[in-house]
């Protein structure tokens, strides 16, 4: 960068901070103190129970049961027996398995899901109408959990992982916002994709 750029942009830079705090009135800086202050409550009234939470974990049991009010430092003589205590239990490790497969898979499967289902309802064809109205009557009208129990049993996955990866992957919602993304890529830019030979995942993916 030139030294007359680099003037031009430290000159532009003071300009625009002067400009964000000079124009504003005592007013303005008034609220904006409020705001701040506000928010430092808020988040402190969030972070103090985590605080005692964490505090807890790692003070002397027996002390902590006599102990009343808020923990700021562990109480007795700090110890990790606590976390030793829950790693030796393989329920909790398989519930954090169970966590990852759960998220992993339904992100994983939702979005490869949600991407080929939107691209479909995005193109001009002659099912999209219809299509359409299959997806959006999803959003107005819900079959229920019993429905949904009968599909799984049908499908032979009660007692799976699958029973809660598969029917969480997708939503008429996702759908919507996939297509709305599709549609707003020019028509012509995908004409043009398909003249110079692009198919459909190319022009998916690429275009």
């Amino acid at each position: 960068m030139s030294t007359k750029n680099t003037l031009l942009f430290r000159s532009s830079k003071k300009s625009y901070r002067d400009g964000m705090i000079g124009d504003k009135s005592f007013s303005g800086l008034l609220a904006d103190a409020i705001i701040i202050i506000i928010l430092i409550v808020i988040a402190f009234t969030c972070l103090i129970p985590l605080w005692h939470v964490l505090i807890a974990s790692v003070s002397d049991g027996q002390t902590l049961l006599k102990h009343a009010g808020l923990l700021v430092w562990p109480v007795g003589q700090a110890t990790l027996d606590g976390y030793k205590l829950l790693l030796r239990d393989s329920s909790i490790l398989n519930g954090y398995l169970n966590t990852i497969i759960y998220v992993v898979g339904e992100v994983g499967f939702g979005l490869i899901i949600n991407v080929l289902a939107g691209y479909v309802l995005s193109r001009r064809n002659k099912l999209r109408r219809t299509l359409t109205i299959f997806v959006v009557f999803t959003m107005l009208f819900s079959g229920g959990t019993v429905p949904l129990y009968m599909i799984v049993r049908s499908l032979g996955m009660v007692g799976t992982r699958w029973a809660l990866v598969l029917p969480q992957c997708t939503n008429a919602a996702f759908l919507v916002m996939m297509v709305k993304a599709f549609e707003s890529v020019p028509e012509s830019t995908v004409e043009s994709a398909r003249i110079d030979g692009a198919g459909h995942i190319r022009t998916m993916f690429q275009v």
